[in-house]
């Protein structure tokens, strides 16, 4: 079980480690700590167990950012930083371990993120945004996709054609092909109306 206190000292430990301060603002298992325009959050869901730690500078309005997102963008090699999915443990040394994976990682290859620097933090932003960007044009397509697979069974080739051909070179693999096919006969049908 973790307790507030355990806690903070954890997230004073890990702040150390980072930014050679400690917690400097606290709530009830949320502690902050910043220096040099970074600020550190290390947060504690006792209802959820859930761990977060969550990096951001102060001069931004924006989303702090998971230590993962931060690290995609460095020299960071992916089998690291792919591995650091949300920590949700009630055992206060796998949380700390945890932690401080992420810290080593950040210490090594987000140095950058550390000492404040606005090119790397802008790095992050950018793939972030791409990313989110990537995801919600995946999302509003599924429903399309979804109808092109029902006209793609019923034969409806110009539906197909229609459907999909908006989203050309951003499609998954299977639906490219059905679409240069649909396009295909399509074509073909018209060239055998015009003979």
């Amino acid at each position: 079980m973790i307790d507030d206190e355990r806690f903070r000292a954890v997230a004073d430990d890990v702040a150390r480690r980072l930014l050679g301060t400690g917690i400097q603002k606290s709530k009830h298992f949320e502690y902050i700590a910043h220096k040099q325009g970074v600020v550190i959050r290390l947060a504690y869901a006792p209802h959820t167990t859930e761990w977060a730690f969550l990096l951001s500078q102060e001069v931004q309005n924006d989303a702090p950012f998971e230590i993962a997102d931060l690290l995609r963008v460095t020299e960071c090699p992916v089998e690291i930083w792919s591995k650091f999915t949300p920590i949700i443990t009630d055992n206060p040394v796998t949380g700390y371990q945890s932690l401080c994976e992420r810290a080593d990682a950040l210490h090594t290859f987000g140095f950058r993120y550390l000492v404040g620097d606005p090119s790397a933090f802008a790095a992050a932003r950018t793939d972030r945004s791409r990313r989110a960007k990537k995801y919600t044009e995946m999302i509003n397509r599924a429903p399309v996709i979804a109808e092109a697979e029902c006209a793609w069974r019923i034969g409806n080739m110009d539906e197909v054609v229609r459907l999909l051909s908006p989203y050309r070179g951003r499609l998954p693999l299977k639906e490219e092909r059905r679409l240069t096919f649909a396009e295909r006969k399509t074509s073909t049908n018209v060239k055998g109306l015009d003979i």
